[in-house]
């Protein structure tokens, strides 16, 4: 009977472990976590964590209420023309700046940027507005979609030559599960960027755009 007792506990154990790991890329502190692992900082000047420059950057930024949808608007690419009721959204950033030659020049200035925002939504509703309209502007631009352990996905990966003959690729994905949406787009013509959106999508359980590269 005690060895009864403990199979059972066991596979209790093994079932909540199963749980959480397929949940915890849409659990709010869970990512955070993640993000301090992986070396962010906790930053409140939005600029730090937002810039596009030649100033290397690894940080997160937590929105207030205010800020929410204002984020949403700054980097993603799709309902510009709507608002939605969005309570937080969290922005994770990376950006990696190879500089050469003059830096004052946006030319001379390699880079590898990486950007995912955690959404949350005011109710599952808005979340799946939200991602539809996301969803609907990837799979315009020759995206795939599909579902994975109860989480939606629209991803897209592309490779093109720069108009200064620089090779380059960018990818996007959006993802919903519940009343949250994440958005990720990265951008390099600094070789291959794949370490953020790896990390991420690894340890959060998404789909990733990389998985598009050929």
């Amino acid at each position: 009977m005690k060895n009864k007792m403990l199979s059972m506990a066991a596979a209790i154990t093994m079932a909540v472990v199963i749980l959480t790991g397929c949940s915890a890329g849409f659990n709010r502190d869970f990512v955070i976590e993640a993000a301090k692992e992986y070396g962010m900082d906790d930053t409140r000047a939005l600029y730090e964590s937002a810039q596009i420059s030649n100033v290397d950057v690894k940080a997160y930024y937590i929105s207030d209420s205010k800020q929410a949808d204002v984020m949403r608007h700054m980097f993603t690419h799709a309902g510009l023309d709507t608002e939605y009721d969005i309570k937080e959204t969290i922005l994770f950033s990376e950006v990696k700046a190879n500089k050469s030659g003059d830096v004052t020049d946006v030319n001379s200035i390699n880079q590898t940027t990486t950007r995912i925002l955690y959404m949350t939504a005011a109710d599952a509703k808005t979340a799946k507005e939200l991602y539809a309209v996301n969803a609907e502007w990837i799979m315009a631009h020759e995206g795939t979609s599909g579902k994975q352990k109860g989480v939606e996905y629209a991803i897209k990966y592309t490779a093109f030559t720069t108009d200064d003959d620089r090779e380059a690729e960018s990818f996007y994905g959006v993802y919903i599960k519940g009343k949250t949406v994440i958005w990720l787009e990265a951008f390099s013509n600094n070789g291959p960027n794949d370490d953020c959106t790896k990390y991420f999508c690894d340890k959060l359980g998404l789909v990733s755009p990389l998985t598009l590269r050929k």
